[in-house]
């Protein structure tokens, strides 16, 4: 799912359960809104206008007219009714487990003090007692984490999300946001610093090859629980561009090749194929976070004995020609062609031929 899918999934669940909706309300101090309740909202906070050029979808609204708005599809931030905004979480996932584990949005200074420091002032607020069994049953069901480190782990990431989230106004008579800590920005970079969570430029490639392959492997995932395990072998194949996505699989057992879709019933295959399908804007989504070129064509092989992974892509470089013979590929410029555009396909046929 892409983040806003995932918004509006959980919106969906939230508010098609009364008793949930008003859970929330009054034990997290959050109200939960169908998409577009919150938009003249927003446009109140905003009304000297915004030069970053954002997509917001505003979905959440505290009791001082503060909102929680999905950024550009990716992370979650809040907007203050004081001037204040920031990013609170890396995901849509990590602020619903946040927010229904903490019982609020805990924005405090404390958070960049450490683990300790941030519970022992978090246990002190009235918020640290209140408990509520509807709430945990349904982080529960969503198999959101339940522990206390590990939540705190996901809001100090949302929070040192860089660069920051900030409102700069295009109305000179406004002024540009501050962060929701009211860190001077001098000292705000320095604790984002110090969390780890904000990498160095050279850190930045194996953070994205980390999360790439952690992407993949959740398709083996997929695979291993539509089929129990019970084969030798998967080969994955996904295919996507600006037009479609694809994807499906094979499944080697013994000396049987079996297709995804005949593995189980039409229901079961249809599910898996879907839900797998969906999953590819993930890697699109992610390339695009670290302003990576997104293979178009994944070949992934799983030894379910072994757990050997191997992984092949392939890029479209963007080329239209027509074959001649088996061996013969015709290219038909314009008469007006430049030389540039020329030199260009010349270093993308090597690039094509090379591999």
């Amino acid at each position: 799912m892409t983040q806003k899918e995932k918004l509006f999934y959980y919106l969906d669940r939230i508010n098609n359960s009364t008793e949930l909706k008003d859970e929330i309300y009054w034990k997290c101090g959050l109200e939960i809104w169908k998409p577009n309740e919150l938009q003249d909202d927003l446009e109140s906070l905003m009304e000297g206008g915004c030069k970053q050029n954002y997509e917001l979808i505003p979905f959440a609204s505290d009791g001082d007219g503060g909102v929680c708005v999905l950024v550009d599809n990716q992370y979650v931030s809040m907007i203050d009714s004081e001037g204040g905004a920031g990013y609170i979480a890396a995901s849509v996932d990590d602020f619903i487990n946040i927010l229904l584990w903490y019982k609020y949005i805990p924005i405090t200074k404390k958070v960049f003090d450490g683990f300790e420091e941030f519970i022992e002032d978090y246990q002190r607020d009235e918020y640290g007692s209140n408990t509520s069994e509807l709430i945990n049953d349904f982080l529960q069901s969503e198999h959101l984490d339940l522990d206390n480190r590990m939540v705190y782990e996901k809001f100090l990431k949302g929070v040192s999300l860089t660069p920051a989230f900030i409102i700069e106004p295009m109305d000179e008579e406004y002024e540009i946001s501050e962060n929701l800590f009211r860190f001077d920005e001098a000292e705000f970079n320095e604790k984002i610093r110090c969390t780890g969570f904000a990498a160095n430029e050279g850190d930045v490639d194996m953070v994205f090859e980390d999360a790439f392959t952690d992407l993949q492997s959740e398709f083996v995932s997929l695979c291993m629980e539509y089929t129990g395990g019970c084969v030798d072998k998967i080969y994955i194949y996904i295919y996507q561009d600006a037009s479609q996505k694809m994807f499906n699989a094979i499944f080697v057992k013994g000396d049987r090749v079996i297709p995804a879709g005949n593995f189980a019933d039409d229901e079961a295959s249809d599910e898996f194929l879907s839900i797998g399908t969906k999953d590819i804007s993930k890697l699109v989504e992610l390339c695009d976070m670290y302003q990576q070129k997104c293979p178009n064509e994944y070949k992934l092989e799983f030894d379910v004995a072994t757990h050997k992974f191997d992984a092949s892509y392939r890029y479209d470089e963007g080329l239209l020609v027509i074959s001649a013979r088996s061996d013969v590929i015709r290219l038909v410029p314009p008469l007006i062609v430049k030389k540039e555009h020329v030199d260009e396909l010349m270093e993308k046929l090597k690039k094509v031929c090379s591999t």
